[in-house]
């Protein structure tokens, strides 16, 4: 779409957007430059834009670290050895000179030049390209003797036409104090930005740092920084918020102006730099402008988590009734990083030019990440930029609840007694901070006998303010005639997905990097499947049953192989044995029996002219190859057992026919007088 665009970011999709270049263009016409004749002088400087920032390698044992130069140059300077910045590709590494040759002083009597920059990102629209070189430093100590080593970039000379800094040199500044920090900050801005004068208002943009969207050391930002650098008129720069200031004035500048600062951590003190050009356009120039949905977009910053999909729609339109179309520059992208095509031509809010932002993240690039960008129209006129400001994060694990009348069951809890008969609905619900994520409920081994999962239901849903990925699937639950007194621990799981599983996606995030974990060795995983476990032991009643619609005592007998009789004895207040029972009352299938040291199953069923299947079926924790073998040996023990406080019971159903009419009590206890046992005749 877009009739006149011309999509450069096409060199970047055989190589699986494994490069960090981006750029959408504008016209299939080549636009010079827009800095005038100055631009197409041999002899004029071509110097842009710098920053740098550092990082210690993973080796304790030594000082080594990172130390990343990102610079921005004239495309359209007129060298020999600059030509390969007219046509670059992902693979272009070329070396950068000048008046006074680009020179890195670690600050230890050792140096460095740029000779092996690759170009990250480029705009002819704004005639630069953004290249970056990265030095592995070794230092004897560190710091400087208690200081932090100084890091000097140094060089000649500027494009001219920046007010009063053109064709001449830039000194940027950066601390390198390894028992201060183990990382700097990283500056992320465009090599040029663009921002409107006004006679009525003052007008702004801000600086960031990778730092500012993870809550951490706040930075205090100054301008300056080097000798003899003087800021231009008008321009301020907030020392708390990185927020840049051009004050209304009936004379206020039009042009380029120079802009250097840097941001300090306030609590290391370290600093880090940024060089820049700042383009203040004219109130009548036509300018473009951001859609109000992006505008919301990339004032938000987006959590994003290894192994799932980043995905933002970007828009812009050329304001003011302008026939220009639009397109985007966007800055230094992280590896695996998409750009779509541009769609629309963005002559108007109504036909706006649309392009898509996508990412997965690797494993190894936890942390923050800033992509800035800015709408710019054939003319190189843009918008003022705005950044993409993302937080890595690896997948945290879904939790899980198990609850029963809006009442949440702990882990390892237990629930209220159930009774047989009845029916119960327990919602097992797993969250999940990633909206992204998929995530499954499941029994681990058993369930509750009879017991039924529901098919999952997924939601969004809002949990103390974040959105959450909602997962749920129901238990249904109706305890059988032969489950009383069971008392059994059942486990659940939620386990999430582990991200992006594709090929592709491993050989991209393989790329540059060593030995990352999950990452090789055909296992292509990008996260982790994180499981929640959460456990209840589900408890039923013994002795309780409660009654279903069209049930009377006579087929509730037959299930428990005994008659009516029976029952109607164990159920004083049901007044007519041959009404209907009320659906949903209680009655009693049976005598609880208070277990004694040393009883049996077997002893206590023949008592009671129980066989063994009876016996198991009114106590369904009792198993028949237990029935021979003591319930407990002590009263204490016999009350550890029970329940709720209680010494341990079993259901009986007594048999009067096959009963034992004596008990093994009898004679021993026959002469104490508290003892009434039943008499059968014997002295």
């Amino acid at each position: 779409g877009g009739g006149a665009m011309l999509n450069c970011t096409a060199l970047r999709h055989s190589r699986h957007f494994s490069l960090s270049l981006v750029f959408i263009l504008l016209s299939a016409l080549f636009i010079s430059t827009l800095y005038g004749a100055d631009a197409q002088e041999v002899g004029a400087g071509h110097f842009r834009y710098a920053t740098m920032f550092w990082s210690k390698t993973d080796d304790d044992m030594s000082n080594t670290v990172h130390i990343t130069i990102q610079s921005a140059w004239r495309r359209s300077f007129s060298s020999s050895y600059f030509t390969e910045a007219a046509h670059p590709s992902g693979d272009t590494v070329m070396k950068i000179n000048g008046k006074d040759t680009p020179i890195v002083d670690f600050g230890d009597d050792t140096h460095a030049f740029l000779q092996d920059v690759r170009i990250i990102a480029w705009s002819e629209a704004e005639d630069w390209f953004l290249g970056e070189q990265v030095y592995s430093k070794t230092y004897d100590t560190p710091n400087n003797r208690g200081q932090p080593w100084d890091v000097k970039f140094t060089g000649c000379c500027r494009i001219a036409g920046v007010g009063h800094a053109g064709d001449d040199s830039w000194e940027l500044h950066t601390d390198v104090d390894l028992l201060k920090a183990v990382k700097s900050a990283r500056i992320v801005s465009l090599p040029v930005t663009f921002t409107r004068v006004s006679t009525i208002s003052d007008t702004t943009f801000q600086l960031m740092t990778s730092d500012d969207m993870r809550g951490i050391n706040p930075m205090l930002w100054t301008l300056g920084g080097a000798p003899g650098y003087t800021p231009p008129t008008g321009l301020t720069l907030d020392e708390r918020g990185g927020v840049v200031t051009l004050t209304r004035t009936p004379a206020a500048p039009v042009g380029l102006l120079h802009l250097l600062a840097h941001a300090r951590d306030e609590v290391t003190g370290l600093r880090v730099p940024i060089d820049m050009i700042v383009n203040v356009t004219a109130t009548t120039t036509p300018r473009p402008e951001w859609k109000g949905s992006t505008v919301t977009l990339l004032r938000t910053p987006v959590v994003a988590r290894v192994g799932f999909k980043v995905e933002a729609s970007i828009e812009g339109f050329q304001a003011e009734g302008a026939t220009s179309h639009v397109g985007f520059t966007v800055g230094r992208m992280p590896k695996g990083a998409m750009l779509s095509t541009v769609h629309g031509l963005g002559s108007s809010s109504a036909d706006a030019a649309v392009m898509t932002f996508q990412w997965t993240p690797c494993p190894d690039q936890l942390g923050a990440t800033v992509v800035c960008m800015d709408v710019v129209n054939a003319e190189g006129i843009a918008s003022t930029q705005r950044c993409l400001s993302m937080l890595v994060q690896q997948d945290e694990a879904p939790s899980l609840s198990v609850s029963y009348n809006g009442q949440h069951l702990p882990h390892n809890g237990a629930t209220d007694m159930l009774y047989i008969g009845k029916h119960y609905s327990f919602p097992l619900v797993a969250l999940d901070s990633n909206t992204h994520d998929t995530v499954d409920i499941a029994a681990v081994g058993d369930m509750p006998p009879g017991a039924m999962l529901s098919e999952p239901e997924t939601a969004v849903v809002i949990d103390n303010g974040r959105e959450m990925a909602q997962t749920t699937r129901m238990l249904s639950f109706s305890p059988k005639h032969d489950t009383g007194g069971y008392s059994v621990l059942h486990c659940f799981t939620a386990t999430d997905s582990c991200g992006e599983t594709g090929a592709e996606y491993a050989a991209t995030c393989a790329e540059g990097t060593v030995g990352i974990d999950g990452m090789g060795g055909g296992v292509t995983c990008a996260g982790h499947a994180d499981t929640t476990t959460h456990c209840v032991t589900f408890r039923v009643k013994r002795c309780e049953f409660v009654v279903r619609a069209g049930q009377e005592l006579q087929n509730i007998a037959a299930v428990y192989r005994t008659d009516w009789l029976q029952l109607w004895s164990h159920n004083q207040h049901i007044l007519h044995p041959d009404l209907e029972l009320h659906p949903g009352s209680t009655i009693h299938i049976g005598h609880s029996y208070y277990v004694q040291p040393y009883d049996t199953p077997a002893d206590v069923a023949a008592r009671f002219g129980m066989d063994a299947h009876s016996f198991h079926t009114l106590n369904a924790d009792v198993m028949q190859a237990d029935m021979g073998a003591s319930a407990c040996d002590t009263i204490h023990d016999c009350q550890e057992k029970g329940q709720n406080g209680e010494t341990y019971q079993w259901c009986v159903l007594p048999n009067s026919c096959e009963g034992q009419s004596g008990s093994i009590y009898q004679q021993a206890f026959a002469d104490q007088g508290w003892f009434a046992s039943a008499k059968d005749g014997a002295p």
